[in-house]
């Protein structure tokens, strides 16, 4: 017994030993990463600089690609060390001084992702513990949780006095399913206008059935605040070189888009049209109905807005009824589409070279100007700009969008009548 009670002492020695050394080494081995930690943090903070002695732009486009790569590469070490350089990286923001050509710390959290990472990055996102309020942080937040299938935790941020907080919740909530307290948070975002376009994907990459009534009711306020916009009725400055419309029609067309993708919206919108006046709130809502495959209960309205030339300025929305019947007309459309095709007055002057882009006019009267087209012809407004350009501008041709479109619907509902499977729907995405 004794000769055992010797052997099993000399092996819980040998075994202490063992545990000691390796306890040791796992002790060097963390403050060896630790001392890596740092020298990767001061690579981020590192700011690039340019040498006034290199004058060479490739050389220097090589540095400071060079630049990025170590920044990159020090990202993503740090990130595979997890947690523990968390203290470390949260240490450093307090003091860090984000530049444009410094890396951002805030990423090295995103990319570690645990809770501890999540935490620290919504502190920094709600100004938190210390923290300034950051939107960037909110966008990083948002991004991470989208990855983790967590969406949901993008609701804290809009609690946030921030706009941009509060946007980058809105991105992160999309795709999830409303309650009436969260979609209560979103509708009070469709009021602030910088807030508005995240808010509208919020409700319509809603999934869910469920308060498809109030989505619809939220929807239709906006439609009736078109009318009040500053200068609802001229084109936004840029837009005519390549987009078509004004600032009305622009709105009118975003939240048609949005009305018809609410998932079961059918009835709310169904509601919403009969009770509304003449007009043209009430022809979006037609829209919205035609694009949910309701064409024969609403073609009346259709044709009623395609005919009028009171909404002749309405360039995208008389666009959007024909993708409607290129997707859903029937045969009994194609009198009425063959009209359109024959004499629609809606057309383009298509102008190239150093004047690019085009007018849109209705029949010979020039629609959809922009402020500066209609107070300073001569600088602005092609037609007029001879004494600019010191000869006369012509248009390279003339182009009618929609008697084109109405012939594509046409067809489309003629080869459905043959029996070509899909004829034409591939106009809209699937109903939900």
């Amino acid at each position: 017994m004794p000769r055992i009670r010797h052997i099993l002492m000399a092996w819980m020695v040998a075994l202490s030993a063992l545990i000691c050394a390796a306890e040791n080494e796992s002790t060097k081995e963390q403050a060896a990463n630790l001392d890596r930690a740092d020298q990767l943090i001061s690579i981020l903070s590192g700011e690039y600089v340019v040498d006034p002695s290199t004058q060479d732009p490739h050389t220097r486009e090589e540095m400071r690609n060079d630049h990025w790569t170590r920044i990159t590469s020090a990202t993503l070490e740090l990130s595979k060390m997890g947690d523990p350089v968390v203290d470390k990286i949260v240490s450093t923001l307090r003091k860090y001084e984000y530049a444009g050509s410094k890396g951002d710390p805030r990423v090295v959290l995103m990319k570690i992702g645990t809770p501890k990472a999540q935490k620290a990055l919504l502190d920094m996102a709600l100004g938190r513990n210390g923290f300034e309020r950051s939107s960037d942080a909110a966008r990083y937040y948002a991004e991470m949780m989208q990855e983790k299938g967590d969406k949901s935790a993008c609701k804290a941020l809009l609690k946030s006095d921030s706009i941009g907080v509060r946007s980058a919740g809105l991105y992160g909530i999309s795709g999830i399913a409303l309650d009436a307290g969260l979609f209560e948070e979103v509708r009070k975002c469709l009021r602030i206008e910088s807030l508005r376009r995240p808010a509208l994907s919020v409700i319509k990459n809603d999934p869910s059935p469920n308060l498809a009534e109030e989505k619809v009711q939220a929807m239709v306020e906006l439609l009736q605040g078109v009318k009040d916009l500053p200068e609802a009725s001229l084109k936004k400055w840029g837009f005519e070189r390549g987009n078509r419309g004004n600032v009305a029609d622009s709105h009118y067309s975003r939240y048609v888009s949005v009305l018809w993708q609410i998932t079961a919206s059918d009835a709310a919108l169904q509601k919403q049209m009969a009770s509304a006046p003449e007009g043209i709130v009430r022809h979006c809502l037609a829209l919205a109905l035609a694009w949910r495959d309701h064409i024969e209960a609403v073609r009346e309205s259709l044709q009623s807005f395609l005919k009028d030339s009171n909404c002749r300025t309405m360039s995208n929305l008389r666009g959007q009824c024909l993708q409607a019947f290129l997707a859903y007309g029937q045969p009994e459309d194609i009198a009425f589409l063959r009209e359109l095709a024959a004499a629609d007055p809606y057309n383009e002057e298509v102008y190239k070279g150093n004047y690019s882009g085009f007018l849109e006019k209705w029949g010979d009267e020039y629609i959809n100007l922009t402020k500066e087209q209609k107070e300073q012809p001569e600088e602005y407004f092609y037609p007029k700009m001879e004494k600019l350009a010191g000869y006369q501008i012509k248009p390279a041709e003339t182009i009618y969008p929609i008697r084109r479109a109405a012939q594509a619907a046409i067809k489309a509902i003629e080869d459905r009548a043959a029996g070509v499977k899909d004829a034409g729907r591939g106009a809209l995405p699937p109903i939900r």
